[in-house]
C-alpha cells in the first residue's frame, strides 16, 4: 500500500457533527486479503493542526504495515465496527513541556589512605 492510496474524505463534516473535539478519523477494511484505508479530518480544526492529523493517519498506516494487521489492531486499540471495519479517532492532547533536570554525579570520597 502506498500512502498516496489512502482515501481522504472530501466532506467530512458529518463524521464530526457530534464529535467536534476530535481531529481525525481513520477507518480500515480488509477485503480479499487487501487492506483499504480511509481518513477524514475535521474541517473545523485550525489549519496548523490539520497537518498533524494527516500525519497521524499516515503513521497508523505505517504501523499496520510494520506490525501486521492483526497485531496493529490490538497494539493501537482499534475499535471493531459492526460493518466489519476497524476505526480510530484522533484527538489533540496538550502535554506539558518536557523538563530536563541535569543530574550531576556526586564525587565519591577517596579511599586512599
Amino acid at each position: 500500500m502506498q500512502i498516496e492510496d489512502l482515501i481522504f474524505e472530501d466532506d467530512a463534516r458529518g463524521y464530526f457533527e457530534n464529535m467536534s473535539d476530535f481531529d481525525a478519523l481513520i477507518v480500515v477494511a480488509v477485503d480479499d486479503g487487501e487492506i483499504f484505508y480511509g481518513c477524514a479530518v475535521n474541517p473545523d480544526i485550525d489549519p496548523e493542526r490539520e497537518f498533524g492529523a494527516l500525519g497521524w493517519c499516515a503513521h497508523l498506516v505505517t504501523r499496520i504495515e510494520d506490525l501486521g494487521f492483526d497485531q496493529a489492531m490490538v497494539t493501537d486499540g482499534w475499535q471493531y465496527r459492526s460493518d466489519g471495519r476497524w476505526q480510530l479517532w484522533g484527538r489533540p492532547v496538550d502535554r506539558p513541556p518536557l523538563q530536563v533536570t541535569r543530574v550531576s554525579r556526586r564525587q565519591r570520597p577517596s579511599t586512599k589512605a
